[in-house]
Protein backbone atom coordinates (compact mmCIF):
# COMPACT_ATOMS: atom_id res chain seq x y z
CA UNK A 1 0.00 0.00 0.00
CA UNK A 2 3.06 2.25 0.73
CA UNK A 3 3.11 2.51 -3.58
CA UNK A 4 -0.26 3.76 -3.52
CA UNK A 5 0.39 6.18 -0.89
CA UNK A 6 3.39 7.65 -2.76
CA UNK A 7 1.73 7.95 -5.85
CA UNK A 8 -1.56 9.62 -4.51
CA UNK A 9 1.26 12.24 -2.46
CA UNK A 10 2.78 12.77 -6.09
CA UNK A 11 -0.94 14.08 -7.54
CA UNK A 12 -1.80 15.93 -4.33
CA UNK A 13 1.41 18.15 -5.19
CA UNK A 14 1.30 18.10 -8.91
CA UNK A 15 -2.74 19.42 -8.46
CA UNK A 16 -1.94 21.64 -5.83
CA UNK A 17 0.96 23.57 -7.18
CA UNK A 18 2.36 22.40 -10.54
CA UNK A 19 -1.50 22.30 -12.24
CA UNK A 20 -2.87 25.23 -9.88
CA UNK A 21 -2.50 28.63 -11.99
CA UNK A 22 -2.72 31.77 -10.48
CA UNK A 23 -6.50 32.11 -13.05
CA UNK A 24 -7.67 28.68 -10.71
CA UNK A 25 -6.88 29.89 -7.47
CA UNK A 26 -8.80 32.98 -7.87
CA UNK A 27 -11.40 30.88 -9.04
CA UNK A 28 -11.26 28.69 -6.14
CA UNK A 29 -11.67 32.13 -4.04
CA UNK A 30 -14.94 33.34 -6.00
CA UNK A 31 -16.88 30.40 -6.69
CA UNK A 32 -16.90 26.64 -5.30
CA UNK A 33 -17.27 25.09 -9.21
CA UNK A 34 -13.55 26.66 -9.04
CA UNK A 35 -13.13 24.10 -6.16
CA UNK A 36 -14.59 21.46 -7.82
CA UNK A 37 -12.73 21.87 -10.74
CA UNK A 38 -9.39 21.57 -8.83
CA UNK A 39 -10.93 18.33 -6.91
CA UNK A 40 -11.54 17.27 -10.53
CA UNK A 41 -7.60 18.00 -11.37
CA UNK A 42 -6.41 16.29 -8.86
CA UNK A 43 -9.29 12.99 -9.30
CA UNK A 44 -7.60 13.09 -12.53
CA UNK A 45 -4.24 12.90 -11.88
CA UNK A 46 -4.21 10.69 -9.15
CA UNK A 47 -6.48 8.34 -11.32
CA UNK A 48 -4.06 7.87 -14.16
CA UNK A 49 -0.98 7.56 -11.82
CA UNK A 50 -2.60 4.77 -9.78
CA UNK A 51 -4.50 3.58 -12.73
CA UNK A 52 -5.22 0.28 -13.39
CA UNK A 53 -5.17 -0.56 -9.45
CA UNK A 54 -8.25 1.82 -9.21
CA UNK A 55 -10.33 -0.29 -11.48
CA UNK A 56 -9.37 -3.68 -9.06
CA UNK A 57 -10.96 -3.11 -5.36
CA UNK A 58 -14.45 -1.67 -5.73
CA UNK A 59 -13.83 -0.44 -1.90
CA UNK A 60 -10.95 1.90 -3.51
CA UNK A 61 -13.52 3.44 -5.62
CA UNK A 62 -15.84 4.47 -2.49
CA UNK A 63 -12.50 5.68 -0.25
CA UNK A 64 -11.42 7.80 -3.66
CA UNK A 65 -14.88 9.46 -3.14
CA UNK A 66 -14.31 9.98 0.52
CA UNK A 67 -10.74 11.75 0.03
CA UNK A 68 -12.17 13.90 -3.26
CA UNK A 69 -14.95 15.14 -0.82
CA UNK A 70 -12.60 15.58 2.08
CA UNK A 71 -10.31 17.46 0.01
CA UNK A 72 -12.87 20.05 -1.56
CA UNK A 73 -14.27 20.82 2.79
CA UNK A 74 -10.43 21.52 3.22
CA UNK A 75 -10.00 23.76 0.08
CA UNK A 76 -13.58 25.28 0.93
CA UNK A 77 -12.44 25.66 5.25
CA UNK A 78 -9.20 27.64 4.11
CA UNK A 79 -11.06 29.52 1.38
CA UNK A 80 -13.73 30.87 4.02
CA UNK A 81 -11.94 31.17 7.08
CA UNK A 82 -10.51 34.54 6.49
CA UNK A 83 -7.02 35.07 8.11
CA UNK A 84 -6.68 38.40 9.98
CA UNK A 85 -2.87 38.33 9.74
CA UNK A 86 -0.10 36.58 7.77
CA UNK A 87 1.07 34.56 10.59
CA UNK A 88 -2.64 33.15 10.57
CA UNK A 89 -2.09 32.42 6.38
CA UNK A 90 0.82 30.80 7.13
CA UNK A 91 -0.58 28.60 9.83
CA UNK A 92 -3.99 27.86 7.59
CA UNK A 93 -1.78 26.95 4.35
CA UNK A 94 0.37 24.48 6.59
CA UNK A 95 -3.14 23.00 8.43
CA UNK A 96 -4.23 22.85 4.77
CA UNK A 97 -1.56 21.11 3.46
CA UNK A 98 -0.89 18.26 6.35
CA UNK A 99 -4.63 17.59 6.56
CA UNK A 100 -4.67 16.82 2.96
CA UNK A 101 -1.65 14.24 3.50
CA UNK A 102 -3.49 13.05 6.57
CA UNK A 103 -6.66 12.22 4.66
CA UNK A 104 -4.54 10.24 2.09
CA UNK A 105 -2.92 8.40 5.18
CA UNK A 106 -6.32 6.70 5.89
CA UNK A 107 -5.80 4.30 2.42
CA UNK A 108 -3.70 2.44 4.82
CA UNK A 109 -6.51 1.56 6.05
CA UNK A 110 -8.34 -0.08 3.40
CA UNK A 111 -9.08 -3.92 3.51
CA UNK A 112 -6.85 -4.36 0.12
CA UNK A 113 -4.59 -7.88 -0.14
CA UNK A 114 -0.63 -6.70 -0.56
CA UNK A 115 0.04 -5.44 -4.33
CA UNK A 116 3.42 -4.20 -4.55
CA UNK A 117 3.91 -7.21 -6.95
CA UNK A 118 1.05 -6.88 -8.96
CA UNK A 119 1.47 -2.93 -9.14
CA UNK A 120 5.04 -3.18 -9.77
CA UNK A 121 4.35 -5.76 -12.77
CA UNK A 122 1.08 -4.46 -14.36
CA UNK A 123 0.83 -0.92 -13.25
CA UNK A 124 2.67 1.63 -16.07
CA UNK A 125 5.43 2.21 -13.80
CA UNK A 126 6.51 -1.31 -14.84
CA UNK A 127 7.51 0.39 -18.37
CA UNK A 128 10.50 2.61 -16.73
CA UNK A 129 11.99 0.20 -14.18
CA UNK A 130 15.35 -1.41 -15.39
CA UNK A 131 15.51 1.97 -18.67
CA UNK A 132 17.90 3.88 -16.51
CA UNK A 133 19.88 4.04 -13.50
CA UNK A 134 16.73 6.14 -11.53
CA UNK A 135 14.66 2.91 -12.24
CA UNK A 136 17.64 -0.42 -11.90
CA UNK A 137 14.91 -1.58 -9.38
CA UNK A 138 11.20 -0.85 -7.88
CA UNK A 139 12.55 0.31 -4.84
CA UNK A 140 14.39 2.90 -6.15
CA UNK A 141 11.58 3.70 -8.40
CA UNK A 142 9.57 4.55 -5.90
CA UNK A 143 12.68 6.37 -4.08
CA UNK A 144 12.63 8.86 -7.30
CA UNK A 145 8.45 9.40 -7.19
CA UNK A 146 9.31 10.71 -3.55
CA UNK A 147 12.13 12.72 -4.81
CA UNK A 148 9.98 14.29 -7.45
CA UNK A 149 7.44 14.87 -4.52
CA UNK A 150 9.62 16.51 -2.32
CA UNK A 151 11.11 18.69 -4.75
CA UNK A 152 7.92 20.00 -5.51
CA UNK A 153 7.85 21.24 -2.35
CA UNK A 154 10.86 22.68 -2.33
CA UNK A 155 10.28 24.69 -5.26
CA UNK A 156 6.34 25.56 -4.91
CA UNK A 157 5.27 25.09 -1.07
CA UNK A 158 8.68 26.81 0.14
CA UNK A 159 7.99 29.69 -2.58
CA UNK A 160 4.59 30.24 -0.72
CA UNK A 161 5.75 30.41 2.34
CA UNK A 162 9.05 32.99 1.50
CA UNK A 163 5.95 34.51 -0.12
CA UNK A 164 3.96 35.18 3.15
CA UNK A 165 7.54 36.45 4.97
CA UNK A 166 8.15 38.83 2.02
CA UNK A 167 4.42 40.61 2.51
CA UNK A 168 5.14 40.97 6.20
CA UNK A 169 8.37 42.93 5.35
CA UNK A 170 6.58 44.85 2.49
CA UNK A 171 2.85 44.66 3.03
CA UNK A 172 2.51 46.42 -0.29
CA UNK A 173 3.55 43.23 -2.24
CA UNK A 174 -0.03 41.82 -3.23
CA UNK A 175 0.62 38.63 -5.50
CA UNK A 176 2.71 35.49 -5.69
CA UNK A 177 4.95 34.76 -8.23
CA UNK A 178 6.53 31.65 -8.85
CA UNK A 179 10.10 33.21 -9.66
CA UNK A 180 12.28 30.60 -12.40
CA UNK A 181 15.28 31.61 -11.48
CA UNK A 182 15.08 30.86 -7.29
CA UNK A 183 12.94 27.40 -7.82
CA UNK A 184 15.78 26.28 -9.31
CA UNK A 185 17.89 27.98 -7.04
CA UNK A 186 16.15 25.97 -4.39
CA UNK A 187 15.69 22.81 -6.19
CA UNK A 188 19.78 22.63 -7.00
CA UNK A 189 20.27 22.83 -2.89
CA UNK A 190 17.40 20.38 -2.31
CA UNK A 191 19.36 18.20 -4.90
CA UNK A 192 22.42 18.45 -3.43
CA UNK A 193 20.85 17.81 0.12
CA UNK A 194 19.90 14.60 -1.14
CA UNK A 195 23.43 13.49 -2.70
CA UNK A 196 26.57 12.84 -1.48
CA UNK A 197 27.90 16.28 -2.29
CA UNK A 198 26.08 17.95 0.17
CA UNK A 199 28.91 19.55 1.53
CA UNK A 200 29.06 21.89 -1.58
CA UNK A 201 26.29 23.93 0.23
CA UNK A 202 28.28 24.98 2.79
CA UNK A 203 30.19 27.23 0.10
CA UNK A 204 26.81 28.27 -1.40
CA UNK A 205 25.30 29.39 1.49
CA UNK A 206 28.53 31.74 1.86
CA UNK A 207 28.71 32.95 -1.40
CA UNK A 208 24.36 33.39 -1.74
CA UNK A 209 25.32 35.62 2.42
CA UNK A 210 27.92 37.54 0.49
CA UNK A 211 26.18 38.50 -2.66
CA UNK A 212 23.24 39.44 -1.30
CA UNK A 213 24.81 41.76 1.74
CA UNK A 214 26.86 43.10 -1.46
CA UNK A 215 23.94 44.71 -3.03
CA UNK A 216 22.21 45.56 0.41
CA UNK A 217 19.40 42.91 0.45
CA UNK A 218 20.68 40.37 2.92
CA UNK A 219 17.64 39.29 5.36
CA UNK A 220 19.00 37.16 7.89
CA UNK A 221 14.95 35.89 8.57
CA UNK A 222 14.50 35.00 5.30
CA UNK A 223 17.35 33.56 4.77
CA UNK A 224 17.50 31.25 7.46
CA UNK A 225 13.56 30.35 7.03
CA UNK A 226 14.83 29.16 3.39
CA UNK A 227 17.18 26.46 4.55
CA UNK A 228 15.46 25.77 7.37
CA UNK A 229 12.60 24.03 5.24
CA UNK A 230 15.23 22.57 2.41
CA UNK A 231 16.61 20.83 5.34
CA UNK A 232 13.60 19.96 6.55
CA UNK A 233 12.38 18.33 3.20
CA UNK A 234 15.83 16.41 3.12
CA UNK A 235 14.53 14.46 6.91
CA UNK A 236 11.72 13.84 5.44
CA UNK A 237 13.88 12.19 2.77
CA UNK A 238 15.81 10.13 4.50
CA UNK A 239 13.44 9.22 6.98
CA UNK A 240 11.31 7.71 3.94
CA UNK A 241 14.59 6.62 2.29
CA UNK A 242 14.94 4.44 5.46
CA UNK A 243 12.01 2.93 5.04
CA UNK A 244 12.35 2.25 1.50
CA UNK A 245 15.57 0.62 1.15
Amino acid sequence: MISIFILLLLSHALADFVFQSGRLYQWKVKSVWGIVVHVFIFGIIATWLTWPMVTSYWIFWVWWALAAGAHFIIDKIKLVTHSSTIQDEIKAFSIDQLSHIAVLLTVFLLPIPPIEGWIRNASWLSMFIGRCPFFESWPQLKLTLIIVFLGIYATYAIAVIVYYYDRMVSPTLKRLQYRAGSMLYRLAIFGLLISSYRWVIVFIMVIHVMRDKRRLIYDQRRFLIEYALLFGLWFIFEVMKRSLL
